[in-house]
């Protein structure tokens, strides 16, 4: 009696094998739609895309049946659920697509959708055709596109109101961007500004270079600096520079200028001695009073006489 009732139970296991078998392979054989979705909306939709292009991988046949059917792909819309069941459903319920719903009815993309439902909460859509629609989200994009403050002032907005990790993303690639190209400004402001003083090194060492010149010449060489009318626009002011060329002391210089107006006529010449003394291959400069000239006097030229 025994043995009979285990060799029961041994029949009853192997039939239970038998038909778990026979159920997987039922299972692996079934119609691929079958097989990855569980709604009959998206079995319907899923039969209609491969009636339409033929046979799809499981992958892009579910992320497109998504779409269609929920307006999210595969991945976002397997969030949803999981975030449903754990009551977080205010960051995905933007994003998804309605029959009344004309942003998430009229574009592709969840940008353009986003874009097109952030534009309503400023502006009505009420009575704007779908190709009005479509222009003002594509004069977004290229506002956006031109104005990179603008553009992070709209994602962030976007970033806000609809939780998508998306656009904290291309604010994080913009704040990288701003910062590369201002360390690329602030080089390139350093560079400018070592190659500025180089220039002025290298205008120094000529000025100085011509005057060492113009001083060698001659016993006493002469530079003038500048000169300026003082005592109401009268009186001629004189800056130069003396070098004494000879190995003995120097002394009483005479200094003669001539103005000139506007249209090159010679005004006035005035002459004055300079009663100071350089030691040999000694260089000074000096300030002289010349004494009136033409109140009209825009032009100067000195010269030194040549010393006693």
């Amino acid at each position: 009696m025994i043995e009979t009732i285990r060799c029961g139970r041994r029949l009853l296991n192997l039939a239970g094998c038998i038909g778990a078998v026979l159920a997987w392979s039922a299972s692996a054989e079934a119609p691929q739609c079958q097989r990855l979705f569980q709604l009959q909306q998206e079995r319907d939709t899923c039969e209609t895309l491969l009636g339409l292009y033929g046979a799809k991988p499981d992958d892009e046949l579910r992320d497109q049946v998504s779409r269609q059917v929920h307006g999210l792909s595969y991945r976002e819309a397997d969030e949803k659920r999981r975030l449903q069941q754990e009551g977080a459903k205010q960051p995905y319920q933007s994003r998804q697509r309605t029959n009344d719903d004309r942003c998430g009815m009229l574009f592709s993309t969840d940008q353009e959708r986003d874009l097109c439902r952030w534009l309503g909460v400023f502006s009505s859509q009420q009575g704007r055709t779908d190709e009005e629609l479509r222009h003002n989200v594509r004069d977004e994009m290229d506002r956006m596109a031109r104005d990179p403050e603008y553009k992070e002032h709209v994602l962030t907005a976007l970033s806000r109101s609809s939780g998508s990790e998306e656009y904290a993303r291309q604010l994080q690639e913009m704040e990288e961007a701003k910062q590369k190209k201002a360390k690329e400004a602030e080089q390139r402001a350093e560079r400018q500004r070592l190659e500025a003083e180089k220039r002025a090194e290298k205008q120094r060492i000529a000025a100085a270079n011509a005057l060492d010149s113009t001083l060698r010449s001659g016993r006493v060489g002469f530079a003038p600096i500048s000169w300026k009318l003082g005592g109401f626009g009268t009186v001629l002011i004189a800056s130069f520079w003396l070098q004494n060329n000879t190995n003995s002391r120097a002394k009483d210089f005479q200094i003669t200028c001539r103005t000139f107006g506007e249209s090159d006529s010679e005004l006035s010449k005035v002459t004055q001695t300079l009663y100071s003394a350089l030691e040999p291959r000694q260089r000074r400069s000096f300030e002289l009073n010349m004494g009136p000239v033409h109140s009209q006097s825009a032009k100067a030229s000195c010269a030194l006489l040549e010393p006693k």
